[in-house]
């Protein structure tokens, strides 16, 4: 008798390389609209898989400057917050998490990041 189940181990290649390939277009997609200035462009990539661009510590970068320009400056702090915690020491994470955090008037976090 056939089986016309895909094998577990196939599906799960299959799914990871479509997790790749979609994070990594939407990474793309985050950088260019950035680099030309479209900030609102960036907020609504960065609503679409959220998980997946704060895993990214240069995404979320510019997820948080962009939420910044457009005037959402919690917000953009709730996004660099949300980077996993074994990069959150990172020194562009910290440097942009305090200059926005100073943005938001918010001193004791950005006191915590730039010490």
């Amino acid at each position: 008798a056939t089986s016309t189940q895909i094998p577990i181990t196939k599906l799960s290649r299959s799914a990871a390389k479509l997790m790749r390939h979609l994070s990594s277009d939407i990474r793309n997609g985050i950088r260019d609209a950035f680099a030309a200035g479209d900030y609102a462009a960036v907020v609504t990539l960065g609503k679409r898989l959220p998980e997946m661009i704060v895993a990214d510590q240069r995404s979320a970068i510019l997820l948080a400057r962009a939420l910044q320009a457009v005037g959402r400056p919690a917000d953009a702090l709730e996004a660099l917050d949300a980077v996993p915690a074994d990069h959150r020491g990172d020194f562009l994470i910290r440097r942009w998490t305090a200059r926005i955090a100073v943005a938001a008037k918010d001193y004791a976090t950005a006191l915590e990041h730039y010490g």
